[in-house]
């Protein structure tokens, strides 16, 4: 596969949904707009071999590529977010996309390294030493070969790289190309305080379609033939893993990412509104399930607050919802048949307004769900709640947040609104797989305790933990 015609293609791409209309960046729209343009016109003006036309996508291309963009971006924003001091960004195999110049705009204590092949280093070199002096101090292209990593110690060390600073390491489509992997994110992980956006596509031998397309027989014919598609696209490409679970496994055990948070791209996709006339989201979705999505950016003690809002459940949150539950228990519903099977009988996600609807004749509220909007207006979380009569306790249902906006105070605010609907010195009581960690440590952070006032018949198959909380 040419890397070059890849990455042209990949900037083409991009440039397409500039064109189109779509702001795909957190903040400062324009800024990353204008970057695009600049770079699109001088390799008009240097009239470099790689300028073919710069063509218009369809529309399917432009808001994939538009969503991927907005994933990183917006994981690259909580980054520069959490530093207080001087922080560096590195990409690997950037290629021609003007994302390190939209991160400079964040703060002005970014640094930026863009590491790549030579020959488009030295095309951002020359793009860059037009910017003002500000910028172009603050962002070093690196002509290196990302598998030669005596070659990478060199030139890191040359640039005079100061990894005593937090550092951000962005891949997006760049680690499938390489053999060294391992290697490569070892080499960085090892360096402290480095976090980590990765942004890559399955092994493309895997069959991708997951509970959610596969249990309905209207999109089962057309999504196996989009990934037979994708596969015949993508067979050259390497890979992380065939799952959730095998990319983490990998990130873990041979990169020293222990603590990575990985989900499909699809859960951390934004809600985007089309820019085009579009009919193609069963495709979109597709699309976005053959790739992953992992990062340790929030694994830390200190939180990162963002705008959300909460509010009752409507019908058009339902897919959103839907999509965070199955992002979350697909990959262990493969290893686990109890957990497939919950995932089968989970009726109450199939119409989520009507199960927890208020009793008709209740004469009190006793049940509800929530979801957390964001500030981009797209479904970042969701937490149900049912009043239990054989445990007079208020059940917690189906809490989810957004793999990319986890430790941002969201399940907080979630949690804090069932608080608030259930009734005084009553119960709420939480009930979670103990594979998932990451649940266990919030109910633990957020004053509930291990269970000793009610039992929880253990005939499942993967351990249950369950807590409790007095609402005061």
């Amino acid at each position: 596969m040419n890397i070059q015609r890849t990455a042209l293609d990949a900037f083409v791409a991009k440039l397409s949904f500039v064109d189109a209309g779509y702001d795909v960046v957190p903040v400062q729209h324009e800024l990353y707009n204008a970057h695009m343009r600049r770079i699109a016109n001088h390799l008009d003006d240097e009239k470099c071999c790689v300028t073919t036309s710069f063509r218009p996508q369809t529309p399917l291309v432009n808001i994939g590529y538009a969503i991927r963009v907005s994933i990183i971006t917006r994981l690259v924003d909580v980054f520069v977010k959490s530093c207080q001091s001087s922080h560096n960004i590195v990409f690997l195999g950037c290629g021609l996309d003007a994302a390190g110049l939209w991160s400079l705009g964040l703060s002005p204590l970014t640094t930026v390294y863009e590491l790549d092949n030579p020959a488009y280093t030295d095309v951002k070199r020359s793009i860059y030493d037009k910017c003002e002096l500000s910028l172009k101090n603050r962002i070093v292209p690196i002509g290196v070969d990302l598998q030669n990593l005596p070659d990478l110690t060199t030139q890191l060390t040359n640039a005079k790289v100061d990894f005593s600073v937090p550092t951000l390491v962005v891949s997006e489509l760049v680690l499938s190309y390489l053999d060294n992997v391992g290697e490569l994110l070892r080499f960085f992980s090892e360096k402290k305080g480095s976090k980590f956006v990765i942004f890559e596509p399955f092994l493309p031998r895997l069959k991708l379609v997951d509970s959610a397309f596969s249990t309905s027989n209207k999109y089962k014919r057309f999504a196996d033939v989009y990934v037979d598609r994708f596969r015949q696209k993508t067979e050259l490409l390497g890979g992380l893993g065939e799952s959730l679970v095998e990319v983490s496994e990998f990130l873990g055990n041979e990169c020293g990412l222990v603590n990575c948070e990985v989900s499909r791209a699809s859960l951390g996709a934004p809600l985007m509104k089309t820019k085009e006339m579009f009919d193609e989201h069963a495709a979109l979705g597709l699309y976005l399930r053959n790739y992953f999505v992992a990062t340790n950016i929030n694994n830390n003690n200190s939180e990162i607050v963002v705008r959300v809002r909460v509010r009752q459940v409507t019908a058009g949150d339902e897919s959103a919802c839907r999509e965070l539950f199955f992002g979350v228990y697909s990959d262990l519903a493969k290893r686990y048949k109890s957990i497939a099977k919950m995932l089968k009988n989970a009726s109450d996600m199939d119409n989520i307004c009507k199960h927890y609807a208020a009793d008709k004749y209740a004469t009190d509220s006793r049940k509800n769900f929530f979801v957390a909007i964001g500030s981009d207006g797209r479904v970042i979380g969701c937490i149900g709640v049912l009043f239990c009569d054989f445990r007079k306790c208020y059940e917690i249902n189906r809490l989810f947040v957004d793999t990319a906006a986890r430790n941002t105070g969201i399940g907080r605010a979630l949690l804090s609104r069932v608080e608030t609907f259930a009734k005084k010195e009553s119960f709420l009581v939480a009930i979670t797989p103990v594979l998932l960690t990451s649940a266990q440590a919030f109910y633990d952070k957020n004053g509930f305790e291990k269970d000793k006032l009610f039992n929880f018949p253990q005939n499942f198959e993967v351990p249950l933990s369950v807590f409790h909380k007095l609402v005061k």
